[in-house]
């Protein structure tokens, strides 16, 4: 503290209080009695000498009193015997002798006052100074309460040295790191180790955006916010930029109508059931289940036994998959925590869904009527849904609904158990045609088609909620042969060309080829691709899974899956609603229906697929 009339008080004791008189200085008192002592000061009326004798940067000193290596006479305290430490080097001895206040009469106290050290009495009425603090000292008032010598700091040898007023005396405050930092005198008092760049390079900070970082890799100023449904990446080790986010990243899009389920489709913020394709979801983005289909089936859907490798109609749906080796019962929870509104909680995919269709309530869904309604008035229904204690439902898409199909049986094509008087009829879902917008997409629980009506027909609706979404890429090899498309998050490789064609970009071959059922299952068994021979023809939910229904003829992603034909490719699955048929998935416009496993009127082409293991 400066000279002036200000009393700066030691706080002497719990229970004291501050005063300020009509002089204007200020101080803490006790209301009861005791000595300086107790309240932080010291009993000598000495100086607290606490010497730090130091190795100099340059040539030390070896006499009581010589000039240091910045030109300053210097003089050596023998009182003080110990070495500094190397962080500390020293070209002097610090004599800085922070004066002490002795202790006080019981019943007074010591504080600051004129920039000296005084007793007050219990009237706080100053009584006598014990010391008066030298003119480049200020009271300080602890605790201990005692006078302070004046520092400041300037640059030396590349980094910062703290100087005293007092004595001249220096030592080291601060070593500048060489590698990134300078030493810089802000004043005359003040000095800083400052980086050598401000504005070294451009990195993500920590909060999601790029910033500038400085020469020792400390964050900086913003340089710029990533908009909605963009994320920052680093480039390299001097650039960072906004890039897309992964699909499905949840956003805030306001439409009208407005719904809550807003997401990131290839960057940009969309809510599905907007009315266009450009906001249909662009795939599945949970764990695909298994289709449900546990029998093995002959060319006219003749029951028979599973046959093994190297026989007819070996590679079919019931040989591969989720449900080899888990039991029917294990695939979906149905939980009752709030009467008459069960959910359904998927174990595979971890969707969540309303254990009755629209209209329907109780434990058992026998409660109330099924409800018919349009594409729109179904968006409307899921979104004011209030079921199971949550609000969060939505309708859901084509790829989610199709997971719910039991493959394994027909009309209902569905768990009937699980999901009780589910209708023999379309379910809407969420998605628009890409090529006719009048037509939305709908799950056919007669037999598990996947189609598009006219979106004024009346159908019926399921909602849906999930708690979050996995991240799904299908990566593309750059073999030049043999190419293949990875499914990261399924475990699955497809082979990157349809039969017919090889090539890095698909470019050689003879071109598609039709085949009959019999012959796809035979075609992808003895099939040898990039260095693998366990392929196997996809069954009805891996096909559909890599349709991309914001595009047609083709209905996939021609960057991913170049010369994909616009027609129909076969699945592993049969259909149990029509005899003789099999699934196949038309890519054309991106539906599933079913053919004739040997009429020469069905042929359809192939794309095999194999398990990473």
């Amino acid at each position: 503290m400066k000279h002036g009339i200000i009393l700066l008080l030691m706080i002497v004791a719990t229970g004291c209080q501050l005063f300020t008189d009509v002089e204007g200085y200020s101080w803490y008192s006790d209301t009861g009695s005791g000595t300086s002592a107790e309240y932080g000061t010291t009993s000598d009326n000495v100086s607290d000498s606490e010497t730090d004798t130091v190795t100099a940067t340059n040539n030390p000193p070896d006499s009581e009193s010589e000039t240091d290596t910045h030109g300053s006479s210097q003089t050596n305290t023998e009182s003080d015997s110990g070495t500094g430490t190397d962080a500390e080097k020293i070209s002097g001895t610090d004599t800085d002798q922070d004066t002490a206040v002795t202790s006080c009469e019981s019943g007074t106290f010591s504080a600051c006052y004129a920039n000296a050290i005084w007793c007050f009495d219990t009237k706080d009425t100053p009584i006598s100074q014990l010391v008066q603090c030298g003119e480049n000292e200020h009271c300080d008032a602890g605790p201990p309460i005692r006078c302070v010598c004046e520092k400041y700091s300037q640059c030396y040898g590349g980094d910062v040295w703290q100087y005293s007023v007092c004595t001249g005396i220096d030592k080291i405050a601060h070593n500048c790191d060489d590698t990134c930092e300078k030493c810089v005198d802000i004043d005359d008092a003040t000095a800083q180790c400052q980086p050598v760049e401000v504005e070294s390079y451009q990195h993500c900070g920590e909060d999601g955006q790029v910033h500038w970082f400085d020469s020792c890799g400390r964050e900086g100023s913003l340089v710029t916010t990533c908009e909605s449904c963009k994320v920052c990446q680093n480039v390299d080790n001097l650039s960072a930029r906004c890039v897309a986010a992964p699909d499905f990243s949840r956003c805030n899009l306001v439409t009208s109508p407005d719904r809550d389920y807003d997401i990131c489709v290839s960057g940009t913020c969309v809510s599905p059931g907007c009315g266009t394709a450009d906001c249909n979801v662009p795939g599945p983005y949970f764990l695909l289940p298994d289709s449900g289909q546990r029998t093995c089936w002959d060319e006219s859907n003749v029951l028979i036994s599973c046959p093994s490798s190297g026989e007819e109609f070996f590679g079919q749906d019931a040989q591969f998959g989720w449900d080899v080796a888990h039991g029917v019962d294990e695939r979906y929870t149905r939980e009752l925590n709030i009467e008459n509104e069960p959910i359904v909680v998927d174990n595979v995919t971890g969707l969540i869904w309303q254990g009755c269709t629209g209209g329907l309530n109780g434990d058992d869904c026998r409660n109330g009527e099924t409800t018919m309604m349009r594409w729109a008035e179904a968006f409307a229904y899921c979104e004011k849904l209030e079921w199971g204690g949550k609000t969060d439902w939505r309708l859901p898409d084509e790829y989610a609904l199709q997971t719910i199909v039991d493959y394994g049986t027909s009309e209902p094509s569905i768990h009937e158990t699980v999901f009780p008087y589910t209708e023999n009829s379309y379910y809407w879902a969420s998605s628009s045609n890409a090529l006719h917008e009048s037509l939305g997409e709908a799950v056919y629980f007669i037999a598990g088609d996947v189609y598009y009506p006219e979106k004024t027909w009346g159908y019926f609706v399921r909602c849906m909620r999930s708690d979050g979404e996995f991240l799904r890429t299908l990566v593309r090899s750059t073999a030049p042969g043999e190419p293949t498309v990875t499914d990261t998050l399924n475990q699955l490789m497809w082979q990157g060309c349809s039969e017919g064609y090889t090539g890095l970009d698909c470019t050689t071959g003879s071109g598609l080829t039709g085949w009959t059922w019999r012959g796809a299952l035979s075609f992808c068994e003895d099939l040898s691709w990039a260095g693998y021979d366990d392929w196997r023809l996809p069954n009805v939910v891996e096909l559909y899974s890599i349709v991309n229904n914001h595009v047609y003829s083709p209905s996939i992603d021609a960057t991913v899956f170049p010369r994909t034909g616009s027609d129909t490719y076969w699945t592993s699955t049969s259909t149990l609603a029509y005899e003789k048929q099999a699934y196949y998935v038309n890519f054309d416009s991106g539906f599933v229906g079913s053919a004739d496993k040997y009429s020469l009127d069905s042929y359809s082409y192939i794309r095999c697929v194999r398990d990473i293991e």
